[in-house]
């Protein structure tokens, strides 16, 4: 991550206004940002992607800034001056986010698998969305589809937790038919490591196996 310059504010836009925001976006993912209110770290952090996608200091970059200062006994005027660049680029070197370091751009966390039927045959075709469980409810944190070997890959990051001060997710893979109808889901995998891998298997009273036919006619298609 690039060290973050100084002047900025409002209503600047460019390359160093985004290396705020994804400062300012890894301070929210690792709760350093509010660490004690989630549902406005949450809030704050949908309005900041919005504005990084344009690379625009508008008013959550502005309102995030003003929230660093006043945590960090800066003078508050939601604009990045001398002190408040070397307060974030210190705290980014503490975190080890700089000179090559870790990228909130770069998902550091996937899960990946093979979905199967009941007679051992690859489920291709078949979409696959990841979740992440919370106490009463799911958060997607990403989806695709499997291959022809059955396999999927869904990469997500840590601002897509529930619980943004959580270390990991507890995840839950379910494969959905082409109709959207679920044929299976997973166990929970609690505090699931960065990469992880969860095969599934569609029963065969949910979904049956294909025909001898219709194996070789998926096997020959590419042909």
């Amino acid at each position: 991550m690039n060290r973050i310059t100084f002047p900025l504010k409002q209503p600047m836009q460019g390359a160093a206004v985004a290396d705020l925001q994804a400062a300012l976006q890894l301070l929210l993912e690792r709760g350093i940002l509010l660490a004690n209110a989630e549902g406005v770290r949450r809030e704050l952090s949908v309005a900041l992607a919005r504005e990084r996608a344009d690379r625009s200091y508008r008013e959550a970059t502005q309102k995030l800034l003003s929230i660093f200062q006043e945590e960090h006994r800066l003078q508050v005027s939601g604009s990045v001056d001398e002190p408040t660049a070397d307060a974030l680029n210190g705290v980014l070197a503490e975190l080890g986010a700089l000179d090559g370091g870790t990228s909130v751009d770069e998902p550091p966390f996937e899960v990946k698998g093979t979905v199967r039927l009941a007679d051992g045959f690859p489920a291709a075709r078949v979409t696959v969305s990841a979740f992440d469980l919370d106490l009463r409810s799911e958060e997607l944190l990403g989806k695709s589809q499997t291959d022809k070997k059955g396999l999927y890959q869904i990469p997500y990051t840590a601002g897509q937790f529930r619980k943004l001060d959580k270390g990991s997710a507890d995840l839950v893979i379910k494969a959905f038919a082409a109709d959207g109808s679920l044929l299976v889901a997973s166990a929970v995998l609690f505090n699931a490591p960065p990469s992880a891998v969860v095969d599934l298997t569609v029963q065969a009273d949910t979904l049956e196996p294909p025909t001898l036919f219709e194996k070789l006619q998926l096997a020959l298609e590419p042909l």
